[in-house]
C-alpha cells in the first residue's frame, strides 16, 4: 500500500512521456533533375503499375520524382511548387487532337502504388483505343521535364 503512490507516479510519467511529441520533422526537399511516367490500373482494391489493357475508368498515371540520379524520392517534396501538364499523343476526342492539352481531364490521385510520387486519375473517357500521354511538369525556376507514357490500350 506503500508503494501505491510511487506505482501511480510511474504510471502518469509513462503515459506523459508516451503521448508528447518531438518536434515535427522538417520536410525533406530536392532539386529535381528528371521524372518518369507509368500507366497506372486502378480498377482493383490497389492501384498498380501495368503495361497491360486498362479500362478506361480505372485509368491513371503515375509521376515518379527523379534527383540527383535517385528514384526512390517518393515520399519527399519538390522544392517550389511544380506545375504538372498532361498532352495526349494520339487524337483523344474531337475537340482534342494528338499534342492537345488535357490538363483538366485528370485529377490528383490519393492511393497510388508504391514509389510512385504523383498520380493523376483520368475523369474524362476517351474512345478505346491506344494513347500515349506525355507529361510536362515545370518548375519555379523555368526548368522542366518531361517524359512520355507507355502505349497502352483502353477499353
Amino acid at each position: 500500500m506503500k508503494r501505491l503512490p510511487y506505482y501511480i507516479l510511474a504510471i502518469i510519467f509513462l503515459l506523459n512521456s508516451a503521448m508528447s511529441c518531438d518536434d515535427e520533422l522538417e520536410p525533406v526537399y530536392f532539386k529535381l533533375t528528371g521524372i518518369g511516367a507509368y500507366n497506372i490500373n486502378n480498377e482493383g482494391e490497389f492501384p498498380f503499375v501495368t503495361e497491360k489493357a486498362v479500362k478506361k475508368e480505372a485509368y491513371m498515371i503515375g509521376i515518379k520524382w527523379i534527383a540527383d540520379g535517385n528514384d526512390n524520392l517518393y515520399r519527399f517534396e519538390i522544392q517550389g511548387s511544380p506545375e504538372i501538364k498532361i498532352f495526349c499523343n494520339a487524337d483523344f476526342d474531337e475537340q482534342h487532337a494528338a499534342g492537345s492539352d488535357i490538363t483538366s481531364y485528370f485529377k490528383p490521385a490519393r492511393y497510388l502504388p508504391e514509389k510512385i510520387s504523383e498520380g493523376l486519375a483520368l475523369l474524362k473517357v476517351p474512345a478505346p483505343g491506344k494513347y500515349s500521354f506525355k507529361v510536362k511538369v515545370f518548375l519555379d525556376d523555368g526548368d522542366y521535364f518531361e517524359y512520355d507514357t507507355p502505349l497502352i490500350d483502353l477499353y
